[in-house]
């Protein structure tokens, strides 16, 4: 796989080889033979030539003395560190330390950046991560044992931990440990800056690893925390968000891991076709001669060559969309790399003989030490599931048309829908297929056939609602006015209030055949960076379409109150959020202050807002997946602001470089190459509408915060058992992103 770098970085690798080469594998048989006491100055003397030739912490950017590559890059300079056990201590992007950097990099405070990562980031300290239990499998860190428990202004650790690599000499320990065990498993942890020093932080002891204990850097300790007292202010990132975090943590890191896998798979290559070129077998015959040799030579090579395509494949993925969104490719280098390791690790060994197996080459180290790589960070059997179920359900979603079997416990009485179809008109007669759209986390929506006749049904959601919400009258009143002046409003065709039908008011309306996107693009559909940016475009322009509708002449003029919208709502939504809130849920009231006390001032903006304005609402032409035909879900259209319809849509608006616990919350594929950044939807509706746009945080803060209010009210049921559907587990996790994306707005004043 050709990769495309600046001259400047094929320049710096080839050096980095050299440097590789000539000052560090010359040092193996001291690395070998010596504890850490004697190696560490000898490393630290190296560490400083490292950072005069300009290799010092890949990983980090700049302004922290790094060199902040490319995560393409950094994977070309982690294989090229690899090839040896002290390449990446010496060059500063050894783990734990670079992940912890990482964490500690995007979701510090400004406190902890200064005392914890300055120094990490010049090597000053060093550090670990405490996540592993030796009573719980590590490849599921919500089934996490050790607590913290929360006493004033203090978190009160217990809890034993394994697997703690480099602690031993570490300055301090991330922790993640269970903080709120009655939240939904992925947010019952948090991490937690420990120092190692702190009374109650025990190093058990370094764990002995196929017989070598180690020492320092190059260790794996078992670590207890007993009534270990750390204050509040040492929490990293917000409470209950440790799972989340551990995700950030983890993708760059396999991608790290595996190219690492890859330098050393090429120096045993290396070390194999060495030593069958000079160990002769009897006269004229070498090792290289014998076939079966030949044959281990070509697969090997064959092997690290596949791997590391696929590697670097991964990471151009997960640099341009997104980790969530390479989640698969991860998961396929995590197993494949670390067997071909394997697999050539053993064939060097099988050539080298009894050589092999001792100290006198750096192949026994690495076999017995990288063997766990099948295991950490998830087992090689964990990763391949995770696979194969991805590729079944992305096949199961592409071999079925749009719609799906209607969801248990959300099926309608299609023998009373026929007959009420029937009252409606006499044509409509014959038994009924009802099948459902997926999404459907507010109002359900179903397509309705009889014979070559196709209808859209919407209804309420089943189970205990709020009193005004789900207003399917209302929802069909608009449609009937706003189709005769907004051309992309399908056409209802009737209504019923009759509850004795399908258990609820509902109605129907025509069906328009398109392309809807969701959280990932359908088959066959496939967009251009410039195509994507058109879509943007496209999709603005029917916004102010639909913000310039006449309303008076609509008839819709009695349609809302325009006058104190941005109050009403801001009140209406806290109200909302106050009685739906479950023990679990974040408390929100600093949102909800700052936006009462940051209320826009009555600008005599009126206009039909949507209120729920995004791509899974807007129909696509199906010949031209550039041009929207049609436009979605009325529930909530109202008479008020546009800027709080912009603010509401944007809401859903993940965009490529957010945060990776963000992404997490991703609907829609906002995220693409060529898709719009939400500072330039709302730059672009400003020109097309005419509208000045001085200051748009109000309304960010207030879509991030309705869209948390939606998400915990269906939490809410799901929690009180008033719905069984069990996509509503994991909402309690998005109104927490949510809060905390609301939050850093306020605070940042990015949006």
């Amino acid at each position: 796989m050709y990769i495309s770098l600046p001259p400047t970085s094929r320049e710096r690798l080839a050096r980095l080889r050299q440097f590789v080469d000539r000052e560090l594998v010359p040092l193996e048989p001291l690395f070998l033979s010596a504890d850490w006491a004697r190696l560490e100055p000898v490393l630290a003397e190296k560490r400083r030539a490292a950072k005069a030739q300009g290799f010092w912490a890949p990983n980090l950017p700049q302004e922290l003395g790094g060199l902040g590559v490319s995560l393409v890059e950094l994977g070309l300079f982690s294989e090229v560190a690899g090839r040896t056990p002290t390449g990446h201590y010496v060059f500063g992007c050894q783990a734990p330390d670079a992940g912890n950097a990482e964490l500690l990099l995007q979701h510090g405070t400004p406190e902890q950046k200064k005392r914890w990562l300055e120094p990490l980031a010049r090597g000053d300290i060093r550090s670990c991560f405490a996540m592993t239990e030796p009573e719980n499998p590590g490849s599921n860190p919500t089934t996490l044992a050790a607590t913290a428990v929360r006493e004033g202004d203090e978190y009160v650790l217990n809890g034993r931990k394994w697997f703690t690599s480099s602690a031993d000499g570490a300055s301090f320990a991330i922790a993640m440990v269970v903080t709120s065990p009655q939240a939904p498993r992925h947010q019952r942890a948090s991490m937690l800056l420990v120092e190692t020093d702190r009374p109650g932080f025990q190093l058990v002891r370094n764990i002995p690893v196929m017989g070598h204990s180690g020492g320092g850097y190059y260790s794996h300790a078992e670590v207890r925390f007993t009534n270990c007292r750390v204050p509040a202010s040492h929490l990293l990132g917000p409470e209950g968000q440790g799972f989340m975090l551990a995700q950030d943590r983890l993708g760059p890191g396999r991608i790290h891991h595996c190219m690492r896998w890859l330098g050393i798979s090429q120096r045993a290559l290396d070390e194999l076709i060495h030593r069958a070129l000079t160990r002769q077998l009897g006269e004229g015959q070498r090792l290289a001669d014998q076939q079966i040799v030949q044959v281990w030579i070509a697969e090997c090579a064959a092997e690290i060559q596949a791997a590391r395509a696929l590697v670097l494949q991964a990471a151009e993925h997960a640099e341009h969309e997104g980790f969530k969104a390479a989640r698969d490719q991860i998961s396929m280098i995590k197993y494949l790399t670390a067997q071909a390791m394997e697999r050539v690790l053993d064939r060097a060994i099988q050539v080298h003989g009894a050589l092999g197996m001792t100290d006198d080459t750096i192949l026994a180290f690495l076999y017995r030490h990288e063997r766990a790589a099948r295991i950490y960070d998830g087992p090689d059997e964990v990763h391949k599931l995770s696979v194969a179920r991805s590729l079944l359900k992305q096949h199961a979603r592409h071999s079925r048309e749009e719609t799906q079997p209607v969801r248990q416990g959300e099926e309608l009485d299609a023998l009373k829908l026929q007959e009420w179809l029937a009252r409606q008109n006499h044509a409509f007669t014959g038994p009924l297929q009802i099948s459902q759209f997926p999404g459907g986390a507010s109002n359900l929506t179903y397509l309705v056939r009889q014979g070559d006749r196709e209808w859209v049904l919407r209804r309420p959601p089943f189970g205990t609602k709020a009193k005004t919400a789900h207003d399917m009258g209302r929802e069909y009143r608009v449609l009937s006015v706003l189709n005769r002046v907004f051309p992309y409003c399908p056409k209802p065709l009737a209504y019923c209030e009759d509850d004795s039908v399908i258990g609820s008011p509902f109605y129907v309306m025509e069906r328009l055949h398109g392309t809807i996107l969701r959280k990932d693009l359908p088959p066959g559909v496939s967009l251009s960076p410039e195509d994507a940016r058109k879509l943007c475009g496209s999709l603005v322009d029917v916004m102010v379409a639909l913000h310039k509708v006449d309303v008076q002449a609509a008839g819709l003029s009695d349609f809302g109150k325009p006058e104190g919208y941005a109050r009403r709502q801001v009140e209406g939504w806290s109200e909302r959020y106050r009685k739906a809130r479950t023990d679990d849920a974040p408390d929100g009231e600093a949102v909800m202050k700052w936006l009462a006390e940051h209320l826009p001032p009555e600008s005599g903006r009126t206009a039909l807002i949507h209120n729920d304005y995004k791509f899974d609402n807007i129909v696509l032409d199906p010949k031209d997946p550039l041009k929207i035909i049609g436009v979605l879900d009325w529930e909530m259209a109202t008479l008020g602001d546009p800027l709080m319809d912009l603010g509401c849509s944007l809401a859903y608006w993940v965009q490529a470089d957010d945060p990776e616990e963000f992404q997490l919350a991703r609907m829609l594929p906002t995220h693409l190459p060529g898709m719009m950044t939400r500072r330039e939807l709302v730059e672009d509706y400003a020109k097309k509408s005419g509208l000045a746009i001085n200051d748009f945080h109000f309304y960010y803060v207030f879509g991030l915060f309705r869209l948390a209010v939606i998400a915990q009210q269906i939490y809410y049921r799901y929690a009180h058992g008033q719905t069984t559907n069990k996509r509503f587990a994991q909402f309690g996790m998005f109104v927490s992103l949510l809060c905390y994306r609301a939050e850093q707005v306020i605070e940042g004043g990015q949006f």
